[in-house]
């Protein structure tokens, strides 16, 4: 049955890819769905089998990551050169990706699941930001997002944030510092490439998204470090994060008035936003007069400063205010 599984799989992209590289036809939508059905069904149906068998399961997994390099390969030499980056490329690429994906949780488990992820994610962002390839930076995205979520930083922080769930915040582990210092650095990386030619659309948004991580990490740990020393009294905790918010705010609109790194002063709004709704939800629900008088001091003073700093940036570059 494995072997039928596998079968399905090889036989589908097999006619696929001698369509797209030897005949010259190109990638069709009707290919981009059947290959998701063929992966979905072929390759999980053949882990499956070997994960409730309880052998070969590595193995599929090395073959996947085998797979994901001829993808990689083929995507960025044979397919970029002959069809250029159109539907062809991505879809190599995206395979490439998948199998990547499919691949690491097959062969690494638990904790190195997630160091393979985060790995993977600093090594297509330095290559992505090293030869400007927006298709790493993208991939790069997607693992350290995933690796975020696997170490426990982005539930944490959300739940810091929220309130909902504090229990990672107290004593966090190694891989989910690192996590938090790659986001951290994969941004950086992108934000250097940033030129006024070469900041499109994928760029920004590929930037938004390593940012936004990013600073809701660093949101969610000052939550925790700051609740751990200060108290766990409600009302504290609830003007806690108001602050933080607040701060944040603050914080990403001072870089975000440059064209650069735009996306950041966006994101400045976004936790101006969450701040309001907080202060509405939480605060007023369970803030006392200090804490209520803390909160709406620390938050109207940013919802002052903050447009005041963003709208400075853009007179001083010669955009036009965008409200």
């Amino acid at each position: 049955v494995m072997i039928l599984a596998l079968a399905l799989l090889v036989g589908y992209l097999g006619v696929f890819i001698f369509r797209a590289l030897v005949q010259g036809r190109g990638v069709k939508i009707f290919d981009v769905v059947q290959s998701g059905a063929a992966v979905l069904i072929g390759f999980g149906s053949a882990v499956r089998i070997a994960r409730t068998a309880g052998t070969g399961e590595e193995v599929l997994g090395w073959a996947a990551l085998a797979a994901a390099l001829a993808g990689y390969a083929v995507a960025f030499t044979l397919v970029r050169r002959r069809l250029g980056r159109g539907r062809g490329f991505f879809y190599f690429a995206t395979l490439a990706l998948v199998f990547l994906l499919l691949g690491s949780r097959a062969v690494a488990q638990g904790p190195w699941l997630v160091w393979c992820w985060i790995l993977l994610g600093l090594v297509t962002s330095v290559l992505g930001a090293r030869f400007d390839r927006v298709t790493l930076q993208a991939h790069s995205l997607v693992y350290l997002a995933l690796g975020a979520a696997r170490s426990g930083l982005l539930p944490g922080a959300v739940g810091a944030l929220t309130g909902t769930d504090a229990s990672l915040g107290h004593s966090p582990g190694a891989v989910l510092v690192v996590s938090l210092v790659a986001l951290v650095f994969a941004y950086l990386a992108a934000a250097r490439q940033v030129t006024p030619e070469t900041d499109d659309t994928p760029r920004r948004v590929i930037r938004s998204g390593l940012a936004l991580l990013a600073a809701f990490g660093l949101a969610g740990l000052a939550v925790l470090g700051l609740t751990a020393i200060l108290g766990e009294g409600r009302a504290l905790v609830a003007t806690v994060r108001t602050g933080v918010l607040s701060v944040a705010a603050l914080v990403l609109s001072l870089p975000g008035r440059r064209p650069e790194s735009r996306e950041l002063g966006w994101l400045a709004y976004l936790m101006l936003l969450l701040g309001l709704a907080k202060v509405i939800v939480e605060d007023l629900r369970l803030g006392d007069p200090l804490a209520l008088f803390l909160a709406f001091g620390m938050l109207g003073s940013v919802l002052i400063l903050v447009p005041r700093i963003l709208r400075a940036g853009r007179r001083n570059t010669g955009d036009s205010p965008n409200v």
